[in-house]
């Protein structure tokens, strides 16, 4: 074993006055809920709106096949998934709108407006079976909006949207099949959030399999429902989740933080002038430096690296 000492180590730190964001770079923003149903009911996202199986017979929850690892699998005569915290879900008055995405098959079709995931009746809101008819249907802040032909034993890709105001749409498949200009605000109640059953008109579940559904408290970017359908082959909010940059710095003024001593003996090679007049000196600094909105790009090294070999 040796050790190798004073490896000298330059880094080329670029800074940039313009950054673009992927189309999904905000996807994670008023993420409320995201339950994959990968043999598990629980929440994804670190706000723990946990599902619990719901049934009349006491049985557990059964999965199948999905469009990403497995889907939960409702029977449409006994069971439902609940998320007892429901204010999470009181879109209303959060005031920012709402979405909700998730993919689903319908096993059958044989009750009047079976409840995929509800809130409630009236002003608040539900996505279901459009009447008796092969449909989808979203009310919340209105009447229902409909549209899409979904009982063909597929998987499909639904989003269902409202600004918090009175534009209201529905997207299946990459597609928008209904807008509505003319609702209102979402109403907020007492009642859970269940997922294939609604809870103020019940004996409506869902006969079917749910995967991947997530819930927001904005509307989502057309460019964030095409990221998710990804041209039919789907992507889960995890995996998009998974690639979102960091926040972009202030062109003006970057500041990097090394803490710790890690500046100490460090050299500027090239430019920045101002380095030092900003009360940062490269040999002590724990506070880290400010870029002088001059120089894009700016090196540094140090003689501190070892290495073990």
């Amino acid at each position: 074993m040796r050790r190798l000492h004073a490896i000298m180590c330059v880094v080329a730190v670029c800074l940039t006055a313009a950054l673009s964001t992927p189309t999904f770079g905000a996807l994670g923003d008023n993420l409320v809920a995201n339950w994959t149903f990968d043999n598990t009911l629980n929440d994804a996202t670190p706000n723990m709106n946990h599902g619990v199986h719901t049934t009349t017979n006491a049985s557990t929850e059964d999965y199948t096949a999905g469009v990403f690892g497995s889907a939960v699998l409702l029977d449409g005569e006994t069971e439902h998934v609940q998320v007892n915290n429901e204010s999470a879900f009181d879109f209303g008055g959060i005031g920012n709108g709402m979405t909700m995405s998730t993919w689903f098959r319908v096993d059958a079709f044989d009750t009047q407006s079976q409840a995929l995931v509800a809130k409630g009746e009236g002003n608040e809101f539900r996505i279901a079976r459009n009447s008796n008819s092969n449909a989808m249907a979203f009310a919340g802040g209105g009447s229902d909006i409909s549209g899409g032909s979904v009982n063909d034993g597929m998987f499909h890709h639904l989003v269902v949207r409202h600004d918090g105001a009175s534009f209201r749409d529905m997207w299946i498949d990459g597609v928008q099949v209904t807008q509505n200009l003319s609702g209102s605000a979402i109403a907020d109640n007492n009642q859970p959030l269940m997922i294939g059953e609604n809870p103020d008109a019940q004996n409506r579940e869902w006969e079917g399999a749910i995967d991947d559904m997530a819930f927001w408290s904005r509307p989502i970017s057309e460019a964030e429902i095409q990221a998710i359908w990804n041209g039919g082959a789907g992507a889960t909010v995890q995996s998009l989740l998974a690639f979102e940059p960091p926040p972009a710095p202030d062109p003006a003024k970057v500041t990097w933080n090394f803490s710790g001593n890690d500046l100490q003996g460090w050299t500027v090679l090239n430019g920045f002038e101002n380095f030092e007049s900003n009360g940062v000196n490269a040999g002590t600094s724990t506070n880290g430096f400010a870029h002088d909105g001059r120089h894009d790009v700016f090196l540094l090294e140090s003689p501190l690296f070892h290495f073990n070999g």
